[in-house]
């Protein structure tokens, strides 16, 4: 009986998420990357740029407890910390809901710190309705830009390396600028 309960220990040590105690800061507002492909009417009939601001600030306050919001008109090089940086590079989302197929979202996440980019990750979500009529383009969005945002809180656990010497500035696709 001993054993199971220490193998039930290590076993919920190991488990542990492997951020615990980590704190970010997620800039925002989450903006379109300035070369972003938008398909369709979907920068202007959804508020995706809002959405993905506010399901990334709950996603990242849930998962790493102490996290918070930067304003992107504070220069992050600055900050103390890791800094957050999610835009949206690609949207396929033609009206219609359902019945007119496939909608995705693609972002870029970038990992800062002290100004130097620490992470890169570009991640894509689909999202299909099984009931066509009920679901519009806008929702079928946002359920991809939830998606995504839980991808990229299991992502900040275990960041890939950039290349050396990589700077925003030097990144095929820096900050997106405000406006």
């Amino acid at each position: 009986m001993t054993r199971r309960w220490a193998a039930s220990g290590l076993l919920a040590l190991l488990c542990l998420p492997a951020h615990a105690g980590e704190v970010f800061k997620l800039m925002t507002p989450v903006r379109y990357a300035p070369d972003a492909h938008v398909v369709g009417a979907a920068r202007t009939s959804c508020d995706l740029e809002g959405y993905a601001s506010r399901v990334f600030g709950e996603r990242i306050r849930t998962s790493y407890p102490g996290s918070t919001e930067l304003s992107d008109a504070v220069g992050f090089s600055s900050v103390d910390g890791k800094v957050l940086r999610v835009s949206i590079v690609n949207v396929y989302g033609v009206g219609g809901g359902g019945w007119s197929g496939t909608k995705s979202v693609t972002i870029r996440a970038d990992l800062l710190e002290k100004g130097r980019l620490i992470g890169i990750r570009s991640i894509t979500r689909s999202s299909r309705s099984l009931l066509g009529a009920v679901s519009g383009t806008c929702p079928m969005l946002e359920n991809c830009l939830d998606a995504l945002s839980k991808d990229v809180m299991v992502w900040l656990s275990h960041p890939p390396a950039p290349p050396p010497d990589t700077t925003p500035e030097q990144s095929d696709q820096s900050a997106p600028s405000a406006g």
